[in-house]
């Protein structure tokens, strides 16, 4: 059976991004979303979807997908040779 080679390196930046960066972005949509509500000027989009619920499913699906990452870059590291 042929082993193939797994950069575990751009799987561990996978998951910094993936499940750290999330929370960054999610942070600063909270912080801009709550000054435009404070300040009035905030309108929801027409989309069939409202915009906050849209930012927790974006922030979901990396979530996964930095766990999937961290989880091949773990598996990489741990398994034997």
């Amino acid at each position: 059976m042929q082993s193939t080679k797994v950069d575990v390196g751009s799987h561990f930046l996978g998951a910094a991004i993936g499940m750290f960066m999330s929370v960054v972005v999610l942070g600063h949509f909270r912080q801009s979303l709550n000054g435009r509500r404070s300040s009035g000027a905030f309108s929801e989009w027409g989309g069939p979807i409202e915009s906050t619920k849209m930012m927790w499913g974006l922030v979901l699906v990396s979530w996964v997908g930095g766990t999937w990452h961290l989880w091949i870059a773990m598996y990489e590291v741990l398994r034997p040779a």
